[in-house]
């Protein structure tokens, strides 16, 4: 869970969650879905990704194009419970559930799986809850950013 100071050091993570807060309701209440203007951040587009909460599923509607390129499953438009494998599924509804039940942004830095010979990939992950009309959270903006450490392969001596 985070709070209305807390920077993560990722320019365009901070310049996100700083959004999220100036639309954060006085009352407490989570931003209405409609104040993110696709249009108004297009540098983020294509690091994000959005996930809808429905009967107790969470569906990837949105994939951004950077996001796509580093995920070794195609997830969008897809519930990730029919696409993702068990650990990595206990880890992100975790962190999913709790930004909808927190009402609050959250975040991790974390390393993807690594097998030799491939590049060493990390990440820095945003989960932003946001509200519908009718007042219930059922949208998560997950704003990803990530490292890419190319390996030298080097081969038998």
């Amino acid at each position: 869970m985070m709070h209305r100071d807390d920077r993560i050091g990722v320019p365009m993570l901070d310049e996100t969650i700083s959004h999220w807060w100036s639309w954060h309701q006085e009352d407490g209440r989570v931003p209405n879905w409609t104040r993110f203007n696709p249009f108004k951040h297009p540098k983020i587009l294509p690091h994000i990704m959005v996930y809808e909460f429905a009967n107790n599923r969470f569906r990837c509607s949105i994939v951004g194009e950077t996001a796509g390129s580093h995920l070794p499953i195609k997830i969008a438009r897809r519930f990730i419970d029919e696409v993702m494998p068990p650990e990595n599924l206990q880890d992100i509804s975790k962190r999913l559930i709790s930004a909808l039940e927190t009402g609050t942004p959250n975040f991790v830095d974390k390393t993807m799986a690594w097998k030799e010979g491939y590049d060493f990939v990390s990440y820095s992950a945003l989960q932003l809850p946001f509200s519908e009309d009718n007042g219930g959270v059922s949208r998560i903006l997950s704003v990803l950013d990530f490292r890419v450490e190319p390996t030298l392969c080097l081969g038998p001596e």
